[in-house]
């Protein structure tokens, strides 16, 4: 039996996987909800974003592999630094709509929608209506100025974001049912949808992007959801 001492340092251990899970999707998803115009640019050419790329370009910082990634989008930044934000703007604008809004085919990768990845093993209805009714009993939020599918990219990963900040919430008020339900639900959502198609996206997307800027982002993302959901499981067994 754990004494409770050792429940605490668990509950502590699992407040940060969980805190780190939800800043990452996060962080992986501003490219995929933002369109990169000036603001953008702008941002990310800050100092506190680039201390976050330098700081995850240090190994292991908060998952395995993810300074692969993290070193293509810095070294990008920094290699476009004289570039004028207009055209990097542009530049960025292009080679995302390529990879993230699937405009036509030869063009880029297919969009990055579940229900277009998995129509080989599932129907697209049935897909979408399961992943609505996922989202409803959840009470997930949506930003109304999203106006994505919920089978978009985008909208999965906000929606583990939005367990992993329940998550925590439910550690802190020593609600440790509620919690591991939780992390139940992100395990299961991650190993039937996320992991079930977005890897196969990432390998058509990689080899279609122009920029280090999206090779990194999607470098990252692979890196992310493979370690998260080895993560969990192994928090779930223990």
């Amino acid at each position: 039996m754990n004494t409770d001492s050792e429940s605490i340092l668990f509950a502590d251990e699992c407040i940060c996987a969980a805190q780190a899970r939800a800043y990452l999707c996060h962080l992986m998803n501003i490219h995929f909800m933002g369109l990169p115009d000036l603001t953008f640019v702008e941002q990310i050419r800050s100092e506190d974003f680039i201390s976050i790329l330098e700081e995850l370009s240090n190994e292991n910082v908060l998952c395995p592999n993810l300074d692969v990634g993290a070193s293509l989008m810095l070294g990008y930044i920094q290699s476009t630094a004289k570039m004028e934000a207009p055209e990097l703007s542009e530049t960025l604008g292009v080679d995302r709509t390529r990879l993230y809004r699937g405009i036509k085919p030869g063009y880029g990768p297919p969009p990055p929608c579940e229900a277009v990845w998995i129509t080989c093993v599932r129907d697209a209805t049935v897909v979408l209506q399961e992943l609505s009714g996922i989202y409803r009993l959840s009470g997930m939020k949506v930003s109304d100025e999203a106006k994505e599918r919920p089978d978009y990219i985008g909208v999965e990963l906000e929606y583990l974001r939005q367990l992993a900040v329940q998550e925590i919430e439910a550690w802190k008020s020593s609600n440790e049912e509620k919690a591991k339900e939780l992390l139940e639900k992100q395990y299961n959502f991650l190993t039937e949808h996320l992991c079930l198609w977005i890897p196969n996206f990432i390998e058509k997307a990689l080899s279609m992007a122009d920029t280090d800027f999206y090779k990194g982002h999607l470098s990252m993302l692979h890196s992310f959801l493979a370690h998260e959901q080895k993560r969990i499981d192994i928090i779930i067994k223990n």
